[in-house]
């Protein structure tokens, strides 16, 4: 059974650079840039930190590496003190929503270099990165998928190796060729999604997402399909900025198909996202090859691709605030957490008798979400008392027949 991803939150924050919803110059100001290529193809090896690619990327010919995330889920931005760092002047500015505070173009298009691969005359923002902060306070970027596109792309997953490349890849037999459609102002690689015979969904390749699924709450509310059973939260565990939300959903689908792929019997979370993102869980069980200039993924599956019927967990959400308080940001109904009684915005002390007060939510994460470890022991604040409970891990969905 599949753990429910509780740091799923960092994942959200990364993703509001999609909450630039109105640019302040007509057209789209990522559509520029110059490839340039030193040689035919160039590898890397990555750090995978959890869900996230980080890669060495080079601004400018300054001669620093800055640590940036690979996502194909978003476009390509710098945090400022990066940019006031190489000297880089502030543009337009740009309409945000959301816990981003600000963000604008750079005045000046910079070159954005990894390793050989180059591209020239490119278009960049700068956002306020301070909620990024209490998880990652050396990230300095996101290499999205508006650099991405020039290139032939491999991701595998086993080898920590991303490759680039000027042409396409040969590719083993056994695998899936899935059309992208990378015709959007991020140039995000989209795929047509088909949910249980029944109708059609467009679907995103997303490499920032820790999850496997992520389905849009519009399935439930607009198409009158609701999956059972149906789980609700208290409080939400996972929000996209561009509509207001109020509570999650956890459900099980039949099959999920795109291209030749089908995915059958799966545990699902449902968001106010647009897409059915494809995330971590599901992407990491594959070599990806990504052909932006020819609109093409293929999938080459590693092994058996599985995809669990359940989440496995203790049905919490935690948070950290400015003030390093580690907070209950939302419980799944019918959970280990909300049959103990544990109260939302409530502040937690300790998990298994150790002190969070000077962990980051990684390192809390990492205890939450460690399958070897079947129960919790959880100390939170109750007023002025504190108060201990027992959280042992079990599936939140009813078990199938």
């Amino acid at each position: 059974m599949l753990k429910i991803i509780i740091y799923i939150w960092f994942y959200f924050l990364l993703n509001l650079f999609m909450s630039v919803t109105c640019f302040a110059q007509s057209g789209n100001p990522f559509s520029g840039g110059t490839p340039v290529l030193q040689s035919q193809s160039d590898r890397f090896s990555f750090e995978l930190i959890g869900h996230r690619i980080y890669i060495p990327v080079s601004i400018n010919h300054s001669g620093k590496i800055y640590k940036f995330i690979l996502d194909t889920g978003a476009f390509t931005s710098m945090d400022q003190r990066t940019a006031e760092e190489l000297g880089l002047q502030r543009g337009s500015s740009l309409k945000v929503e959301g816990k981003i505070k600000f963000a604008y173009l750079l005045k000046d298009k910079i070159s954005v270099r990894l390793g050989d691969m180059e591209v020239k005359n490119f278009q960049a923002a700068v956002m306020d990165y301070s909620t990024f902060y209490t998880v990652d306070p050396g990230l300095c970027g996101f290499l999205g998928s508006d650099f991405l596109k020039y290139f032939y792309v491999s991701i595998d997953y086993l080898k920590n190796e991303l490759i680039l490349a000027d042409s396409p890849f040969p590719v083993s037999s056994g695998g899936y060729r899935i059309p992208i459609d990378t015709r959007n102002e991020g140039n995000l690689p989209r795929i047509q999604c088909r949910v249980n015979d029944r109708w059609s969904w467009p679907g995103l390749i997303d490499t920032g997402a820790p999850f496997a699924l992520v389905f849009p709450l519009e399935v439930i509310e607009k198409e009158g399909w609701r999956p059972a059973p149906l789980i609700e939260s208290r409080g939400v565990m996972a929000s996209w900025p561009n509509s207001p939300i109020g509570k999650n959903y956890l459900g099980r689908l039949g099959t999920v198909k795109t291209g030749p792929l089908e995915l059958t019997d799966m545990a699902v979370l449902f968001s106010n996202t647009d897409d059915i993102i494809w995330g971590y869980e599901l992407l990491s069980q594959f070599r990806i090859f990504l052909h932006y200039p020819d609109n093409e993924l293929f999938l080459i599956p590693y092994g058996k691709v599985k995809l669990a019927s359940n989440f496995f967990s203790t049905g919490i959400k935690l948070s950290k605030t400015p003030e390093n308080k580690t907070l209950v940001e939302a419980i799944w109904k019918g959970s280990p957490a909300e049959q103990a009684g544990l109260p939302l915005k409530s502040e937690v002390i300790s998990l298994n008798s150790r002190a969070l007060k000077n962990m980051s939510i990684n390192d809390i994460n990492q205890i939450l979400n460690n399958d070897r470890i079947a129960a919790i022991e959880l100390v939170y604040r109750d007023g002025y008392r504190e108060k201990k409970i027992l959280l042992k891990k079990a599936p939140l969905l009813p078990a199938t027949h």
